[in-house]
């Protein structure tokens, strides 16, 4: 239940968007994304800007609610989708679950081999997401913690993750809310640097209703509930300092212009915070999605 007393389900069922604040629609037209940008291009700007973040672990508190959504247990083959630096393939691993952590940026993963040395549970591998390295039906369960923010082909990582999953097994997603502080970076990071043509945002790609339509492809059933997290700063400036380097997307689309934009999602933030004993604090909510792959006919 949430602070009001009504469920998560009954908030987000009742009108979300509409409770939290947007991005101003009377913006500048976005401009046009560089044509002369492969895809191979703009994903090596997207780990390049992952690799120099020093953020990895900013949204460690959100992983509860995906442990929680997910209810591994002991034995369990459960693939960790863009593992970042390990803290929710430990947290699976503590529960008995036998985890395959994978994360395309290599000094995340190097991070993450070094934290879970101890967790023989947890093996690591490097890859896209949107070309895993595994076969069909691999694994019992798997999940995708904001995994799919950070890909250049977001719809394509989530039927991969899908089709490595196997039969009956549950995959489960967390995904930023578009009109929450972080889907207001995100969106703004889509105005500075568009998606190319033929491809989908990472903002997009995990709306509910983009979601709901591409699991249908491969779900039977597929459950939303909203949670949030409370993500505390000493005021706008550190907050927008640490989250545009926590988001690859954000970090890559600074560009040649980063002081002017900077500033903008400073106010951004600024205005989607809430100022609580001398601090500024943001709460981030996001979906949290529960997808049963559907059975073999």
């Amino acid at each position: 239940m949430g602070r009001s007393g009504v469920s998560r389900r009954d908030l987000f069922g009742a009108g979300l968007r509409r409770l939290v604040p947007d991005l101003d629609e009377s913006d500048p037209p976005r401009p046009p994304a560089d044509p002369r940008e492969t895809l191979a291009e703009r994903r090596a700007r997207w780990r390049l800007a992952a690799e120099a973040s020093g953020e990895a672990t900013l949204f460690d508190a959100a992983h509860p609610a995906v442990l929680e959504a997910g209810g591994w247990s002991a034995g369990d083959r459960l693939l960790d989708a863009g593992a970042g630096t390990g803290t929710l393939a430990l947290g699976a691993a503590a529960r008995g679950a036998q985890v395959t952590a994978c994360e395309p940026v290599g000094a995340l993963a190097a991070l993450g081999r070094e934290r879970s040395a101890g967790q023989p549970a947890v093996r690591w591998v490097e890859a896209e997401l949107d070309d895993l390295p595994f076969a069909t039906g691999s694994f019992d369960h798997a999940v995708c913690a904001f995994g799919l923010t950070a890909c250049v082909r977001p719809r394509e990582a989530l039927a991969e993750v899908a089709r490595v999953l196997a039969p009956g097994g549950t995959l489960v997603l967390a995904a930023w809310h578009p009109g929450g502080p972080i889907g207001r970076l995100l969106k703004l990071a889509e105005r500075w640097d568009p998606s190319p043509p033929g491809t989908v945002s990472p903002l997009a790609a995990t709306r509910e209703e983009r979601l709901r339509q591409d699991l249908d492809h491969h779900a039977d059933r597929v459950e939303f509930s909203f949670a949030e997290v409370p993500l505390v700063f000493s005021d706008a400036q550190e907050a927008g300092d640490r989250l545009t380097c926590a988001l690859a997307p954000v970090g890559a689309a600074l560009g040649a212009d980063a002081g002017p934009r900077r500033a903008q999602a400073v106010r951004s933030l600024a205005e989607a915070g809430e100022e609580v004993g001398g601090g500024l604090v943001l709460r981030a909510g996001f979906l949290v999605v529960v997808a049963r792959r559907r059975e073999l006919s």
